[in-house]
């Protein structure tokens, strides 16, 4: 982590993800954008501020009334160039490339991210050539959800079939079935069932 994303006043990258998120949760709960700032360049970690934006973005489709506040912090941000538009970016991508295998656990998900790309859209936070790209993870997720409803308690207990969560179709592709099979997530599903 330090030859990647710098020192991060000594922390490791696990202490680093956590500490985003306290940043976060603070944030959320106080709306207080000049605090948030000052512990984000705390954390001495310019190259890891993806972590911020994907962990904001899970932090808004887990809850719809956090996408404002979501979006105003970016923005500010993004505008102070605390966040540059390549991190900005990465985390977006990094919240799309994994939007499939997150509508398995919840299967709003897609149409959220979708809802926050749109309003982060407007506010001018993306650049027009990347949001081809990110409408289309969201809507190959939102297919995969609707072909494939979370699992139930009972199949979670043991009570159900372990192929309910394997994705197909449009889902397999995302993560990964052009490779010749199911894919790491669903692998991944397979085996905790």
């Amino acid at each position: 982590m330090l030859r990647c994303w710098g020192a991060g006043a000594g922390q490791s990258h696990a202490e680093t993800k956590e500490r985003i998120a306290k940043l976060l949760s603070e944030y959320l709960d106080s709306r207080d954008a000049a605090e948030a700032s000052r512990c984000l360049r705390s954390l001495a970690v310019p190259f890891f501020h993806h972590e911020l934006v994907k962990q904001a973005l899970h932090a808004a489709m887990e809850n719809p009334a956090h996408t404002d506040a979501v979006i105003t912090l970016l923005k500010r941000l993004s505008e102070s160039c605390e966040v540059n538009s390549s991190q900005l970016a990465k985390g977006f991508q990094r919240t799309a490339a994994n939007l499939a295998d997150t509508a398995l656990d919840s299967p709003t998900a897609p149409d959220a991210y979708s809802s926050i790309l749109a309003a982060a859209a407007a506010a001018g936070l993306l650049e027009a050539e990347l949001l081809p790209e990110l409408r289309s993870n969201a809507a190959v997720a939102a297919a995969g959800a609707a072909d494939h409803p979370a699992p139930s308690a009972a199949a979670n207990a043991g009570g159900g079939s372990s192929s309910a969560a394997l994705p197909s179709g449009a889902a397999a592709a995302a993560n990964g079935g052009g490779l010749g099979g199911a894919g790491v997530p669903a692998f991944k599903a397979a085996m905790a069932a």
